[in-house]
């Protein structure tokens, strides 16, 4: 067991696709109440970009996954540069 736990996740879109959740994201993503995902614009190659930029969505039992709106997003996330992040690769040896 590694004690950790996966909150959320973090994907891309190209740039004619916007920070929505895609018909894929929505069909097969992860369906657990509370579970975050966030999609960065362009691919996820444009440096400035920020958080404000991203769509932000969480899903809710009994709706799916619903897109925060900025004043939520400002109000329940908060990120904190150079904080120590563990990270698990899943696939490799």
């Amino acid at each position: 067991m590694l004690g950790v736990v996966l909150v959320g996740q973090i994907h891309s879109h190209g740039e004619l696709y916007g920070t929505d959740l895609s018909y894929a994201d929505r069909t097969f993503g992860i369906a657990v109440p509370y579970f975050l995902s966030l999609v960065a614009p362009d691919y996820a190659l444009r440096p400035q970009a920020h958080l404000k930029d991203c769509g932000v969505h969480v899903f809710e039992r009994g709706c799916g996954f619903r897109r925060l709106f900025a004043a939520e997003v400002a109000r329940r996330l908060l990120i904190i540069p150079a904080a120590p992040v563990s990270v698990i690769i899943v696939g490799e040896e």
